[in-house]
């Protein structure tokens, strides 16, 4: 019934995960014909974002699809309670006319430029008020800007991410720098197709003629990342039900094999045959029901701690939930453990004739009887080589992720998120003063090593990035960098190594005219022959602070920016007073544990500056995890799946050889009287347990062959054939075989023979 409980309750819960995630329909009207819409100057090029004055053309000259843009950023949000640092999107007036989703309380209106209306999510409305509708009509600050709530979305509405949790429309005056994501809705009768050559002829229009249009339905935007893990997860689940089902019914088999005795008797006593077989099947399909009843309850608590866990990662994780569907799903599951289960009851049955004398000897198995429990202890054996093989893959991918040179040491170092400002360029005359009594403040406390301060934070954070392109007659190249504004002492403070030159330090926060670090990528890109410190960068963006006497002082290692799993970023850094940023990180190395600072760092912070948002105050390897919480969502399951797998296995062995000991006590009295020793009578045990192990493990590796190259496409740094992995799970798998072997072949090493031998 446990064994049974488990598999029917893993794959009910993978199944409600699945369907909630990918197959339960989206929270849009006609999800099929929303579609996103963006320009790539190369087709292998990532999408590029839209000015509004472009986004108003495409709207204007796209005849299949209306259009909504959307930008989303942090930013400070002011109401009941504390400020608080949100994401918040920036939407264009038809936003939600063109997803056609509906306020869960109030209504979501049409947000016109520079509107005052606002529509926020469920989770922000329950931190304003004691109750959605409390918080229509009440009035928020996002940013500089006053707003009234018009209405809270549904907790299904998590678009364009699950992160936002507010919509706002784009100012009568967009602020420079401002560029949409593009989303559309298909006209009736439209196809994407015609979409997609709409939308090629308008970008070439407005764009020239290099560019191309990418169309791709909104649902494969969604789902088409979480799709293979988990096809592959509700995959390994249906394998733990088929396990779990082969464990049940290698003990029923034994059991129903050591009944013949009790089977006779009561055919002699004048049960019908029929009546017998049914009766015996029933008490398989009672092991099914229990089973069922008991999986049902773990989907259900699996399911309510994974959608959870999972909010701020997976999309759709809202949709998840135990209904309908789910039942249907148990319902499927115990079908298949219910017709296991009772066929298994009956193998030890006569079959169309009445037991004779050699019916009523004993429990000894037939030859059938001892093949199938054979086959059915290699199934389950092999079942969780292959399982325990993939999430052994999907591990060694998060150690190599971990271990990846990302240009910062994550150890001893303290962060926080500070938002100093609501537009991406903030006033120097208002922040320097802040931040030079913070850093002075920080510096102060014990224990602290180096600290500073940055618009930019490795592996994730990167806000705003600037695009080159280095046209000659001998080179045509392009190169997207990460442009960050820093303070003296943040490079120290991430232990960023330094190849050459130097790190800012006081004097250029001073300087007139104020000299750049780049990183290495940045240096090779503008100077691919010489050295790049003490020349000019060769471009000049005057928003960014970077004039055409600027000079390069010091190259830097470069550091990720787009996740661990992208390559290392092209980086382009200036003092901080001399382009100061909205949002800032502060990062500050210690001698020991940082996370006795917290508390401290954050009082500091409020304390210096009390109308601050609530600052995110955490350790740099939080962070880091954080950015791979993704990986773990896969590699978290995987183990469980693979570790429950197992657990049935190795419960199936030991059932298995319970079984066999009992069924081969006789001969094992007879070899113990003959003269055969404990450690023989074990040995022999034992031998016969690890030859099935053996057969399972080498059957279990050549589908995990297979599991390796269907996962492939969910590795990173190791091969999916990796033979480390192999050989560990290989090993794990044969050492716990013998331990659940141990106690049956002890059990053998004590029969007695006058007892086992006395019916005789």
């Amino acid at each position: 019934m446990l064994t049974l409980a488990l598999g029917i309750g893993l794959n009910t819960a993978a199944f409600s995960v699945a369907y909630g995630v990918l197959w339960r329909p989206l929270a849009y009207p006609d999800p099929d014909r929303l579609v996103t819409i963006a320009a790539r100057y190369h087709e292998d090029d990532a999408p590029s974002l839209v000015s509004p004055d472009r986004f108003q053309e495409w709207a204007e000259r796209l005849r299949v699809a209306d259009l909504a843009g959307y930008e989303t950023r942090e930013r400070s949000v002011r109401g009941a309670g504390p400020a608080r640092i949100a994401r918040v999107a920036t939407v264009t007036e038809r936003f939600f006319d063109v997803l056609d989703v509906p306020a869960a309380t109030g209504v979501a209106p049409p947000l016109p430029a520079g509107g005052p209306r606002a529509v926020v999510s469920m989770r922000l409305a329950a931190s304003l008020a004691a109750a959605p509708e409390a918080v229509v009509g009440l009035g928020i600050t996002v940013g500089d800007a006053p707003y009234t709530v018009a209405g809270v979305m549904p907790s299904a509405f998590t678009f364009p991410t699950p992160a936002v949790d507010a919509w706002v429309p784009v100012p009568a005056a967009a602020p420079v720098g401002t560029s949409f994501d593009v989303v559309g809705r298909l006209t009736p009768g439209a196809t994407v197709e015609e979409a997609r050559d709409d939308a090629a002829g308008v970008v070439r229009d407005v764009h020239g003629d290099d560019w191309r249009a990418a169309v791709t339905p909104l649902e494969a935007v969604l789902l088409d990342a979480v799709r293979p893990a988990l096809t592959a997860a509700l995959a390994a689940a249906m394998l733990v039900l088929l396990a779990a089902c082969a464990n049940a019914t290698t003990l029923l088999v034994g059991r129903s094999m050591a009944r013949r005795r009790e089977f006779a008797v009561r055919l002699a006593l004048g049960v019908g045959l029929r009546r017998l077989y049914w009766a015996t099947f029933a008490e398989g399909l009672v092991v099914a029901a229990a089973g069922l009843a008991a999986g049902s309850f773990l989907a259900w608590a699996a399911v309510r701690l994974f959608a959870t866990s999972a909010a701020a990662v997976l999309p759709r994780a809202a949709e998840i939930r135990f209904d309908h569907p789910m039942l249907l799903a148990a319902a499927a599951s115990s079908l298949v453990a219910a017709a296991a289960c009772g066929a298994a009851s009956t193998v030890g049955m006569p079959r169309g004739e009445r037991l004779g004398p050699s019916g009523v000897a004993g429990p000894a198995a037939t030859p059938t009887a001892r093949r199938l429990r054979a086959t059915l202890v290699v199934a389950q054996v092999s079942t969780a080589v292959v399982l325990l093989a993939g999430a052994g893959l999907l591990a060694r991918s998060m150690d190599a992720l971990l271990a990846e040179d990302g240009g910062f040491d994550s150890s001893r170092v303290l962060i926080a998120k500070l938002m100093l400002g609501d537009s991406r360029f903030a006033d120097d005359g208002a922040s320097a003063g802040f931040v030079d009594r913070l850093l002075a403040e920080v510096r102060r406390l014990p224990g602290v090593d180096a600290a500073g301060l940055g618009s930019l934070l490795p592996p994730t954070d990167a806000p705003t990035t600037i695009n080159l392109r280095f046209r000659s007659d001998t080179r045509d190249d392009t190169l997207s960098m990460s442009f960050g504004a820093v303070t003296p002492g943040f490079f120290e403070a991430l232990g960023t190594p330094l190849h050459a030159g130097r790190r800012f330090d006081a004097a250029d926060e001073r300087a007139e005219t104020p000299d750049v670090v780049v990183s290495a990528s940045t240096a090779r890109f503008l100077y691919p022959d010489a050295d790049a410190v003490g020349r000019g960068p060769r471009f000049a963006l005057e928003r960014f602070g970077i004039a055409r006497e600027t000079t390069v002082r010091g190259v830097v290692a470069d550091m990720k920016y787009a996740g661990l799993e992208a390559g290392p970023a092209a980086s382009i850094y200036v003092p901080w007073r001399h382009r100061p940023m909205g949002l800032a990180h502060l990062v500050v190395r210690t001698a020991d544990d940082p996370s006795g600072l917290l508390s401290a760092v954050r009082d500091l912070i409020l304390s210096l500056n009390p109308g601050l948002p609530v600052p995110e105050v955490r350790t740099l390897d939080d962070h880091v995890a954080d950015s791979i919480a993704g990986r773990r969502l896969q590699l978290v399951p995987a183990a469980v799946v693979g570790g429950l797998a197992l657990l049935v296995a190795m419960v199936g062995v030991f059932g298995a050889l319970t079984r066999a000991v009992t069924e081969r006590r006789r001969e094992l009295a007879v070899r113990a009287a003959v003269g055969a020793s404990p450690a023989r009578l074990v040995r022999l045990i034992m031998r016969g347990s690890l030859a099935v192990g053996t057969v399972g493990v080498a059957v279990g590796l050549a589908g995990a062959a297979g599991v390796g190259r269907g996962l492939s496409s969910l590795l990173y740094g190791v091969g999916p054939y990796d033979a480390a992995t192999f050989a560990a799970v290989a090993g794990s798998v044969l050492a716990a075989t013998s331990v659940a072997s141990l106690l049956p072949a002890r059990r053998a090493a004590r029969v007695d023979p006058l007892i086992a031998l006395k019916g005789d």
